[in-house]
């Protein structure tokens, strides 16, 4: 018997230091640590990788973001696409993402955060922002939060990381694997058979039985279908990123205002010299009040889904909360 992330390491023929990323529903990605187990410090799982015999047992990190294939289908439910088929064509039908970025925590973020209490965040919407830039960050999400993964890893293992095998339904989109390889300037090599999970139980009871003698035999039959490279600048690279944290730091204060107070008028409600940000310049008292020009008091409180990693932003509430002063 065999598991499945297990399995698709079989299949990867994954060998030490080396990583797998499974695309589905959310992304699983197992990196190949040897025979002896790794603690992880950096957020991420100790588990087995594939056992061949007494003395052949590998051991893994493991990592998963919370969500990948599955933000598609929530995009086809609220009408932003009509087909999968169509993600693609319209993530390249624009130059970027156009400073658009989703963090696909529908139900908490997974590895390195663990938080159940995130939710998910479509962020840096504009008067000019498209389908074809919501489809952009909807396809570079799961890249960016595998690029959290993967660095976790490399910090735990001690391995240079260089090569990521890839597998999973989203592997189909070229697009998206150009993305993976820019974002993590790693090669990103996926095979020509797509059930790699089913290859490598099938290589396990192969093995069992007989029918191949070794691991060489099976490895000369596996044949790749395209290796991605890096072609994204150092410079655009690490703007990206930038980019990406600085939206979810944004995250880590939402202020919940109250647009629908008795002023009628949010810009009315702050001096011109205080700023939207929580760190500086409210007037706030220790309660958690702030005070507008209306003089009355309104309740903000502060949600931390991350922990210290996001901080600063703005959000309104739909509904306003009055404590006093009414």
């Amino acid at each position: 018997m065999i598991g499945d992330q297990q399995a698709a390491c079989l299949g990867h023929l994954l060998k030490e230091g080396e990583v797998k990323n499974t695309y589905g529903t959310g992304c699983f990605i197992l990196s190949n640590v040897g025979k002896k187990p790794v603690q992880s410090t950096h957020g991420l799982l100790t588990t087995l990788c594939y056992s061949l015999g007494e003395g052949q047992t590998y051991y893994a990190l493991e990592g998963a973001v919370e969500i990948a294939g599955a933000a598609i289908q929530w995009a086809k439910s609220v009408g932003l696409l009509a087909s999968a088929s169509e993600l693609e064509g319209l993530a390249t039908s624009v130059k970027d993402c156009g400073d658009v970025y989703f963090v696909p925590a529908f139900n908490g973020i997974f590895s390195p955060y663990w938080r159940d209490d995130a939710r998910g965040l479509l962020i840096g919407i504009g008067i000019n922002t498209s389908r074809g830039h919501i489809a952009r960050a909807l396809l570079e999400a799961p890249c960016l939060r595998t690029k959290e993964v993967v660095e976790a890893m490399a910090k735990d293992s001690g391995h240079v990381i260089t090569k990521m095998n890839v597998d999973g339904g989203m592997t189909v989109n070229s697009f998206m694997l150009q993305q993976q390889a820019d974002f993590t300037k790693i090669a990103i090599v996926r095979k020509r058979e797509t059930e790699v999970t089913g290859l490598g139980a099938a290589i396990a009871a192969g093995l069992k039985v007989g029918f191949w003698p070794s691991l060489e035999e099976i490895e000369a039959k596996i044949q790749v279908d395209k290796v991605f490279e890096a072609v994204m600048s150092d410079e655009a690279r690490n703007r990206k990123y930038k980019r990406w944290m600085l939206y979810k730091k944004m995250k880590k204060k939402l202020l919940c205002l109250s647009v629908a107070s008795a002023v009628g008028n949010f810009s009315e409600l702050y001096r011109p010299q205080y700023h939207f940000s929580p760190r500086r310049n409210w007037i706030n008292d220790p309660n958690g009040l702030f005070q507008g020009l209306d003089g009355r008091y309104h309740m903000f409180f502060q949600y931390n889904p991350f922990g210290d990693l996001w901080e600063g932003g703005l959000q309104a509430s739909a509904s306003p909360v009055r404590v006093q002063g009414s």
